[in-house]
């Protein structure tokens, strides 16, 4: 239930928290192959790399596929699930091309198996355009998003979880792709659902509402920009109390409007703050606080 619950919590480092002593025990009595034991570091490596603390989670997630493998000889579908987690933590590390190879495989080994699309076939192929996304192979990420999200309303219905996160990456990819008149309405509509299903205030809506913010930020409509970035970092301050890094994510992006629009003493005010979050949180050398330091210097 730890997993879970700070799952449900969307918050990363509250799942790192009881995972890491968790992690040491079952390893400590169980040993590290026992399949518990292995569940756990995949899990401990995923929440690590959602925190931006890739240089621990690459190795854990490598050593738990390696260990999966060497126990499952003869059970494909546990080493293709252990392949799809290790690519979910070496696309959130920035290894797209690597990503990308593995759920290649797993998914035309899935639809081997299986025959036709379903639920494993098609959140491989989510995944899969995540990777392309990138990558910046939007091109490639596209029709994926658009068959995962296809799937996702017909047999579920929008109010599905894997329903709501397939609106939020087909406007990301249409922003990406400078098609933000398309990208701003499904936003709108992923976090209208997003706000349905989990509260206005839950991190995850704050990222959707963050996402939108930034589509009408690429469409150069500042107005509408500004005010929904505003509103997510009000509701921010509230969530992130305990220094995650999401609070300087959102103050660098109301930032960066205000500093576009000439309004640099509160630009300054706003990237200082997000830089001591990072900094703090990620590290000097991270490239979310290079990003935060470029836009003070060329302020």
């Amino acid at each position: 239930m730890t997993f879970a619950d700070c799952q449900l919590k969307g918050n990363s480092e509250q799942c790192i928290a009881p995972l890491e002593p968790l992690y040491a025990e079952a390893r400590s009595r169980l040993g590290p192959e026992d399949a518990l034991s292995i569940e756990i570091e995949s899990s401990l490596a995923f929440a690590l790399s959602d925190a931006q603390r890739v240089g621990e989670a690459v190795p854990m997630a490598r050593d738990a596929l390696a260990l999966t493998q060497k126990a499952n000889r003869t059970n494909q579908l546990a080493v293709l699930d252990r392949k799809f987690k290790l690519a979910e933590v070496l696309s959130e590390g920035g290894h797209a091309d690597e990503a990308i190879a593995l759920l290649t495989d797993v998914r035309k080994s899935l639809l081997a198996i299986s025959g036709s699309e379903n639920e494993a076939t098609v959140r491989a192929a989510n995944e899969l355009a995540k990777s392309y996304d990138d990558a910046k192979r939007y091109a490639d990420a596209l029709p994926l998003i658009r068959l995962a999200l296809d799937y996702h309303v017909r047999t579920r219905g929008d109010a599905f979880t894997l329903s709501r996160i397939g609106y939020n990456n087909l406007a990301n990819t249409l922003a990406f792709m400078g098609r933000e008149t398309e990208a701003i309405p499904v936003g709108q509509k992923a976090l209208a659902l997003e706000r349905q299903a989990l509260g206005p205030d839950h991190p995850e809506t704050l990222w959707i509402e963050n996402n939108l913010a930034n589509f009408y930020d690429r469409a150069r409509d500042f107005t509408h920009a500004e005010a929904t970035y505003r509103d997510v970092l009000s509701r921010a301050r509230s969530v992130f109390r305990h220094g995650e890094w999401d609070l300087g994510h959102f103050e660098w992006h109301l930032g960066a409007v205000l500093a576009e629009e000439g309004r640099k003493p509160e630009a300054r005010a706003l990237f200082e703050e997000s830089l001591a979050i990072f900094t703090k949180a990620l590290g000097a050398d991270n490239p979310r606080t290079q990003r935060v330091k470029a836009a003070l210097a060329a302020l």
